[in-house]
């Protein structure tokens, strides 16, 4: 019967099946295993399954036999990460094969995070660390790069890979992608109406840029990944404005614009305060070219053509294209208690305002995103130039000392610790001059690091007795704990819930004294009492006696509300957070991945993973 059907139609029926069902159609017949191996066929099994690639294979290697690797490439990834899961040593190894496979494992590292429920929350947990790690790590050799003028990148692609540093699940390429998308609309519209001079070609694109993102709309409304960078940290309209001067930027230089730079005010450069669009019309654009401009002081008094335009992201939808008469009477209109004199601002300095004031920005905010602290901070000290660090050694130690603390206190795995091990020594090369005190001070802040280093290598003894292989900690006795690991707990104090994590028949001084690791430790309550680590859904631990605690009632609204961690303001999330925060349970930090695997709805409570059933096997 096979032989009577055309191949090209045996092909077109190869078409609507799936790689597995093809891979039983070759079995039936040889003709049909000729169809099944036809190379468009398979190209486009690999282009519905995988979205990255390390590098795209040519047409010679065989689309088929492509497949096959790359599946043969899921299946490790996921091995490493089931060792991860059951807390297997050579953490750090594994964790760098996984880095090394790089863009073939991101897959099935995105799959496992957008499918909670069809894997354990604990390798949810592993595969965002992982990803974390592959991206970050990308991310500083590319910034290392640029800093010592080996690459050249945008203002909207350093701040594309800031974005993504935070957020694992930015893409870069999907956000340089999003500009050429407008930049071919805008041409499009070019094309049918051409404008009659590059002055009318600015206006037109200011209109065009303005119906995208309206200054009067809200974070939710603007629809581009971009922006995620900005609504975890501020949600002010005024930081919207200054990310949308980027983006201007970027999309002019696309569709042709010359001679549009980014200026603030002179006198109070801040990446947060006031930060505008200027064009020179190119009729006179000799005059004020950002190569004229590099050449000026700061001190230098210049006067401003006639022919010079800006526009002010914040109010841009009332006000359009202005004028320098105009943009004279608006910025004393609105900002009025800075100079009206806006220079040019090059781009690492642009980069090193941005860093900088948001660092000094979340630093007031310790307890409430560690994990925005902690890529503000290691940024910040990458990107910095030499020609940047103009503070003293003394300085720049306390810095660092107290940006380590962050990353000591929220995270407690090698890869981030690897990090700031490479943050420090590439760091240290520009820092040879100095006070022998200054010297001092460095050498204190390397062997704080090496210690916090070598007590998380041995943090498991704290848990375990290796020799006889058993808990020291979770032990049933003569005073059974009130709660068990899993309970989902609410502070009588802070009123927030969290879940237990680990417990102590007694007060354990050797854990609380790790004050890295814990916000806060209860000191009222009796020594002679449980203990218990709580989680908080806020992703930070506390160290507390049963008194400060209450069991969550099981009817209690709270433990059936389950929102994304990051939702701040206007921003909701997509489909794949709260399909995340469903799994996760009320205590929607991904954390609960480290102790646990699943969340169980029915008895309002965790369940744990392997590993934490292996070291409190009492519960």
């Amino acid at each position: 019967m096979a032989r009577q059907i055309p191949p090209l139609c045996l092909k077109h029926i190869l078409f609507h099946l799936e790689a597995e069902d093809v891979a039983r159609c070759a079995q039936v017949s040889r003709q049909w295993r000729d169809a099944s191996y036809s190379d468009s066929l398979w190209k486009k099994f690999c282009d519905q399954r995988w979205k990255y690639w390390r590098s795209k294979p040519t047409k010679a290697d065989g689309w088929r036999q492509v497949f096959l690797v790359r599946m043969t490439t899921d299946r490790w990834a996921f091995g490493i990460l089931d060792e991860l899961a059951q807390g297997g040593p050579f953490y750090l190894a594994n964790m760098k094969k996984l880095k090394q496979l790089g863009d073939n494992c991101k897959d099935v590292l995105f799959w496992i995070m957008d499918n909670p429920n069809e894997v354990t929350l604990t390798h949810c947990y592993f595969a965002k660390r992982a990803l974390q790690y592959i991206r970050r790590s990308e991310i500083i050799q590319k910034w290392k790069s640029w800093r010592e003028y080996r690459l050249e990148i945008s203002n909207l692609e350093g701040f594309a890979m800031m974005a993504a540093f935070f957020n694992e699940r930015i893409d870069v390429i999907d956000i340089m992608r999003e500009i050429d998308e407008l930049a071919l609309e805008f041409n499009s519209l070019c094309q049918n109406n051409p404008p009659d001079s590059q002055l009318t070609k600015f206006r037109l694109l200011a209109n065009f840029f303005g119906s995208k993102y309206p200054s009067t709309a809200s974070v939710l409304d603007i629809e581009t990944k971009f922006l995620y960078l900005v609504m975890p940290l501020l949600e002010t309209k005024q930081s919207k404005a200054c990310v949308m001067t980027v983006l201007f930027e970027a999309l002019a230089e696309k569709v042709g614009i010359d001679n549009v730079d980014i200026v603030s005010d002179r006198e109070k450069l801040t990446f947060r305060r006031y930060h505008f669009i200027r064009y020179c019309d190119e009729n006179n654009s000799s005059n004020i070219t950002k190569m004229d401009q590099d050449k000026k002081s700061d001190d230098d008094d210049y006067e401003e053509e006639t022919d010079v335009y800006h526009i002010d992201f914040q109010k841009h939808s009332e006000t359009g294209v202005l004028t320098i008469e105009q943009f004279d009477k608006h910025s004393s209109k609105y900002y009025g208690a800075y100079t009206p004199e806006y220079k040019f601002i090059p781009q690492k300095k642009l980069f090193r305002l941005f860093l900088q004031d948001y660092w000094f920005a979340l630093t007031a905010i310790r307890g409430y995103n560690r994990d925005i602290i902690y890529g503000i901070a290691l940024q910040l000290h990458f990107v910095r130039s030499p020609e940047y660090l103009d503070c003293t050694l003394g300085d720049l130690c306390k810095l660092m000392g107290f940006w380590w603390s962050f990353v000591a206190t929220r995270y407690r795995y090698p890869e981030d610790y690897e990090l700031g091990r490479i943050a420090l020594a590439d760091i240290e090369n520009y820092l040879a001059a100095g006070t022998e005190i200054e010297q001092e001070m460095w050498q204190e802040l390397i062997e704080d690091v090496k210690a916090d280093i070598e007590g998380l290598e041995e943090d498991d003894r704290i848990d375990w007795d290796f020799e006889s292989g058993r808990s020291v900690r979770g032990q049933l006795g003569k005073k059974d704990p009130k709660f068990y690991i899993g309970d989902v707990v609410n502070f009588k104090k802070f009123h927030s819930l969290g879940v237990i994590c680990r417990w102590d028949r007694a007060y354990n001084r050797e854990i609380a004294e790790n004050a890295i690791k814990f916000v806060w430790t209860d000191i009222e309550s009796p020594r002679d009492e449980p203990f218990y680590e709580v989680l908080t859904h806020r992703g930070s631990f506390i160290y507390c006696g049963q008194k400060t605690l209450m069991l969550e009632p099981p009817n209690s609204e709270r433990l059936l509300r389950m929102v994304p961690s990051n939702v701040y303001g206007d921003h909701l999330g997509d489909e794949a957070d709260w399909k995340l925060a469903k799994a996760l349970g009320p205590v929607t930090t991904e954390l609960v991945g480290c102790y646990f695997e699943s969340w169980d709805p029915e008895n309002r409570k965790y369940i744990p993973n392997e590993l934490t059933r292996k070291w409190f096997p009492d519960g």
